[in-house]
């Protein structure tokens, strides 16, 4: 009887295969949706625990800039403390030390092009001074080889882009750069169709600076610097740097004092300023990092820029600052001079990775880290200082993504009842134009229990049919979706399980009353419906 009910619900429903289609397509859309969101969800997550994996037994110990400086010094003696604790277990570690760099080209005065107006700027990163553990502790590869003398360097990719843009691979490693020069000084030129206008000029720039309590050495004005240029008379000078002044600032400043004045300049007249930065010291770069994620650990953005006006009142180019990469050197005393320190071993850490053999000891390690830096007079510990054990964070990150997931199905099962109320009504619709064909039935002596199990199947197969297409398409989609992210997406067993679970429970749920409508009929109530 099973085996006639199923052979008669295909007929059914492959007599209306457009409304089937059509009803199906509920279920299709649900299923694909929540079997998709879970298969990506749970491929993000397992692909994000992998890489915490090895995280797991390591603990972050970050030390911001503070009055009471993390240095070497205080990391080895903290590490030697942690290594006559036997309940701490074997670890390795590495320390990193963070600044902003100056990187020059070589000509000390660097020039672009920003639309029609000249910028003058200068290329600035983030110098991260490592130890030869770092790479490993951290994970990181490297294109070439890491740096064993100080007189190498490794780049990331964003240091290329900014500095090396248009190079191979081939052509960047073997290159130099000159790191850590310091400005000079502040050029500024001043452009007039009228030559008195410079005088006047000069002499507003010297009371403007003394206006602001300009602490370098005031400008005299030399009229043998004058230089022509076609119809323009021009005046190039410099003054000492203006702390935490850059000469885009310096040029609006001194708009804004030259504007409410009563002496007009020729029209068209400009100001323009740049910097000049000397020093620095020849690096070979060996390597290319090859994890961009790398760039996380910290960026500089060390930038300049020129500002330019014009005749017409309020014109000021604005250049944004960006930045512009990682630069990664040895951690000691021959890079000192990034840090203004004579020694290595005084210079600040901007942070410290331990890397334990067991998961099991990252507690009780956390806490013996923690006092070990109370003991070595660390007293604003938890204010200044994080000591992270990445356990943690990769436990919160797992719970996290379980919430999600678990959020997400819910969300989109909502889209699979929407379907099995799309199966009730075109089964409810069905009951009605085969209402003579269940009055036949009933007549020549077909049971409630047979006519029941008919419309139920038939529920079944369309939520079935709608579930297995809807897993093939979401299958087809994670593919794609885990090609395009770069993480392998493989669809659990439980996900189809749970799908196809979810389909039974719609075609039975959503199709049983219309089953139960058929089987009620009245047979002589059933041959009279036209």
């Amino acid at each position: 009887m099973l085996g006639n009910s199923i052979k008669m619900a295909f007929k059914s429903l492959w007599a209306s295969k457009m409304r089937t289609f059509l009803t199906m397509l509920g279920v299709i859309i649900g299923v694909t949706t929540v079997a998709l969101l879970t298969t990506v969800s749970n491929g993000a997550t397992k692909s994000i625990m992998d890489t915490l994996g090895r995280e797991s037994r390591m603990i972050t110990l970050l030390t911001p800039n503070t009055k009471t400086p993390f240095t070497l010094t205080e990391l080895n003696s903290l590490v030697t403390g942690l290594e006559k604790d036997e309940k701490n277990g074997n670890f390795t570690y590495t320390a990193v030390a963070k600044n902003d760099v100056m990187v020059d080209k070589g000509a000390h005065k660097l020039s672009g092009k920003y639309g029609d107006e000249t910028l003058v700027m200068r290329i600035g990163g983030t110098v991260n001074a490592v130890d030869n553990n770092f790479m490993e502790l951290r994970g990181l590869e490297v294109d070439g080889r890491f740096v064993n003398a100080a007189s190498e360097c490794v780049v990331d990719r964003a240091f290329i882009k900014a500095y090396l843009k248009g190079k191979t691979d081939a052509e960047v490693i073997g290159s130099t750069v000159f790191l850590g020069g310091k400005i000079s000084s502040y050029d500024y030129s001043f452009k007039s169709k009228i030559k008195a206008d410079i005088e006047e000029f000069h002499k507003e720039l010297v009371k403007m600076l003394e206006e602001k309590n300009y602490t370098g050495t005031i400008p005299v004005f030399d009229e043998s610097l004058i230089q022509t240029e076609g119809e323009y008379f021009i005046y190039s000078s410099y003054i000492d740097p203006i702390e935490e002044i850059d000469p885009e600032t310096l040029v609006a400043r001194v708009y804004e004092h030259i504007e409410g004045l009563t002496y007009q300049f020729a029209e068209g007249y400009s100001v323009e300023a740049s910097e000049t930065f000397t020093g620095g010291k020849e690096y070979t770069i060996v390597g290319i990092l090859v994890d961009e994620d790398a760039a996380l650990m910290g960026s500089g953005d060390m930038s300049s820029s020129m500002g330019q006006m014009g005749g017409n009142i309020g014109a000021l180019v604005e250049y944004s600052k960006r930045k512009q990469g990682n630069v990664y050197v040895t951690l000691e005393d021959d890079n000192a001079h990034f840090f203004d320190k004579a020694t290595i071993a005084e210079t600040q850490l901007n942070g410290a990775y331990f890397l334990f053999d067991s998961e099991d000891v990252i507690d009780t390690a956390s806490i013996n880290i923690g006092l070990g830096m109370i003991s070595l007079g660390f007293k604003n510990l938890f204010e200044d200082y994080m000591i992270i054990p990445m356990k943690t964070v990769s436990e919160i990150m797992g719970t996290t993504m379980d919430i999600m997931t678990v959020l997400l199905t819910v969300i989109a099962s909502i889209s699979l009842i929407i379907g099995g109320i799309g199966i009730m009504n075109i089964m409810l619709v069905a009951v009605t134009e085969r209402t003579r064909e269940i009055g036949i039935r009933k007549a020549i002596g077909a049971k409630k229990s047979s006519i029941r199990l008919q419309f139920l199947i038939e529920a079944l197969v369309v939520s079935l049919i709608g579930g297995a297409i809807g897993l093939l398409i979401s299958f087809i989609g994670s593919l794609i979706i885990g090609s395009v992210m770069g993480i392998a997406m493989a669809m659990p067993i439980w996900v189809i399980a749970m799908s196809l679970g979810f389909c039974v429970l719609i075609g039975v749920i959503f199709g049983m009353y219309p089953a139960i409508k058929a089987s009620n009929l009245m047979p002589i109530d059933a041959l009279r419906h036209d």
